[in-house]
């Protein structure tokens, strides 16, 4: 490690450096001013006020010594004097005394010549200055008020403190806010949740599924009602993570929260568009409609009832990472396909196309595909995923002659696994042959692929994912390995192969929906989507999307809403 070296100005503020263990001094060093040789050629002339020790002008030899290119890091000091780096960066000096910092020229106040170590100490700018030694090696502060360094004994960044202040709150039956304080060094922040009180990180789910958090506040959604739930934080930081925070623990609210009861349904007509998709963002629920003709909307609503439309394009999915949203399936007569918004009011035209139908966001990555959601010969899987929501890149292909298609509404996202359902088939014979799989990513970018003996809606319950196929119910903790499945009772369902029309887990219980366009739609609810009860509303064409908020669930269809309680 180095030495810290104080060095005082004329108005008596103290300058705060780093030396590396390469100088064998900080103090100034001998020498006169019979030394100097004009600054070197007309560079800026020592300004001895800045010292404690002694130093003098540099020779123009000494000048064309550190007459090179050094590269090396800003960063910050923690308080154990550690340096932590944030960015790279570079310096250029001149025979003549110039000086520029990440291609900025500077205006260079002092350059003073210390022998004992020897070093140049350059003072530039309004308050960054920087201690140059021949091999290459600097400190100093640049001009924003950022530590600089590069050194051979560079001191190494140390992991950053275990976070404090946690605290975990339950919001509703499926949600539960977390918070904690900053950690000096911290570039990020990891969540683990475990069922079980005193699990090392290591045996719990990562939320994040790797991806960490930049803010301090994280709501983790889609848990399960009445269930208690502990949480830690970790600190993340270049050099690793640091230890575990005090374990918090939350239990989510009792089913029926809200006010309501969860299998009151009730229907509210609109007229002239047709909810494609939708999603919770915490505060308000935001849709996507088609509509013939082009005349679709995005929508935000805070209680499913009244929207706010506003007309531009038709979209079949919309997804939020982060705080992008995104809008995919556009008609590409529009010059693009998708649309970003960071405020669901504006919405650029990137003049992009990706052929995304839909997708799913974490908090650092998108997750799309296309294929269609209907059997028909020549269809293709494709998956492809995205950090911004405009420049995507595929992961996933079959050709169009392997017939590969989708049962998944949209990609299902957990916390830690990306999962979309799908079948695939042979033309070559006949009748057709379907095979069903899953593919499940921890990423978003690799993906596995694992044969399943059944089909149907994929959807997260909070503890498992559950697969609702037209017969059957099953589950798995992972996606890979599922149940052998168990007879549910459900009958009038929307399609003999598919099953039900549209799914979900509102947080309280199982919910789908049955109709498939006809003269009557069936609301079906179940708590453990085996034993469903029928319910009974309005509205005279299929549900095929919803959200829930945890205490209310928002269903769309053409020219309907129906909310729960």
């Amino acid at each position: 490690m180095g030495v810290i070296r104080f060095r005082s100005n004329r108005s008596g503020v103290v300058l705060l450096a780093l030396c590396a263990l390469v100088f064998t001094g900080c103090g100034g060093g001998g020498g006169t001013s019979a030394d100097a040789a004009g600054g070197g050629g007309g560079a800026a002339s020592c300004d001895t006020t800045l010292f404690s020790g002694g130093v003098r002008d540099a020779t123009s030899a000494e000048l064309m010594t550190y007459d090179q290119t050094y590269t090396g890091n800003t960063g910050s000091l923690d308080g154990s004097f550690n340096f932590i780096p944030d960015a790279a960066l570079t310096l250029v000096f001149g025979a003549n005394g110039s000086l520029s910092y990440n291609g900025a020229a500077q205006t260079v106040t002092s350059i003073c010549y210390e022998t004992a170590v020897p070093q140049l100490v350059v003072h530039y700018g309004a308050s960054g200055h920087v201690d140059l030694d021949t091999n290459g090696d600097f400190t100093g502060v640049g001009p924003d008020g950022t530590t600089i360094i590069r050194s051979g004994t560079t001191p190494v960044a140390t992991v950053p403190d275990a976070p404090t202040g946690v605290t975990a709150t339950a919001a509703s039956t499926s949600q539960v806010d977390l918070g904690w304080s900053a950690v000096s060094g911290a570039t990020g922040y990891r969540i683990y949740r475990s069922t079980t009180s005193g699990q090392a990180v290591g045996s719990m789910t990562d939320v994040l599924g790797g991806s960490t958090q930049a803010g301090t506040t994280y709501s983790n959604t889609g848990l399960t009602a009445s269930t208690a739930y502990y949480y830690k934080i970790v600190a993340v930081n270049a050099t690793g993570d640091s230890a575990a925070s005090t374990e918090v623990s939350a239990t989510t609210d009792a089913a029926g929260g809200g006010g309501g009861t969860p299998s009151v349904w009730t229907p509210h007509t609109e007229t002239g568009w047709f909810f494609s998709d939708m999603l919770w963002d915490g505060a308000q629920f935001v849709g996507v409609t088609n509509a013939s003709g082009g005349a679709g909307v995005v929508g935000t609503s805070t209680d499913g009832v009244s929207w706010t439309l506003r007309t531009m394009f038709n979209g079949s999915g919309i997804a939020k990472s982060g705080s992008t949203y995104l809008v995919v399936g556009v008609a590409a007569a529009t010059g693009s396909d998708i649309r970003t918004s960071t405020d669901t009011v504006n919405w650029p035209n990137p003049g992009v196309v990706v052929g995304i139908e839909k997708a799913v966001g974490n908090d650092s990555l998108f997750v799309g595909f296309s294929g269609g959601s209907n059997v028909g010969a020549g269809q293709s899987l494709d998956i492809k995923s995205s950090a911004d929501g405009i420049t995507w890149t595929t992961r996933h292909t079959v050709t169009a002659a392997a017939n590969e298609a989708v049962f998944s509404f949209k990609p299902v996202w957990n916390g830690s696994t990306f999962l979309i359902s799908g079948y695939s088939w042979d033309t070559t014979v006949l009748p057709y042959t379907f095979s069903n799989f899953v593919l499940t990513s921890a990423d978003g970018i690799n993906w596995t692929r694992t044969n399943t003996s059944d089909a149907g809606r994929v959807i997260w319950n909070g503890t498992q994912f559950v697969m609702i196929s037209s017969t059957k119910k099953y589950t798995s903790t992972d996606g890979i390995t599922w149940s052998a499945g168990t007879n549910h009772n459900l009958t009038d369902i929307g399609s003999p192969i598919i099953g039900l029309d549209f799914v979900d887990w509102t947080g309280t219980e199982y919910v789908g929906f049955t109709g498939g366009g006809g003269t009557s739609i069936k609301i079906w609810t179940s708590a453990d989507a085996i034993t469903w009860t029928s319910q009974t509303s309005t509205p005279t064409q299929a549900v095929s999307c919803g959200a829930g908020s945890g205490s209310l669930y928002v269903a769309g269809g053409l020219q309907f809403t129906i909310t729960s309680p």
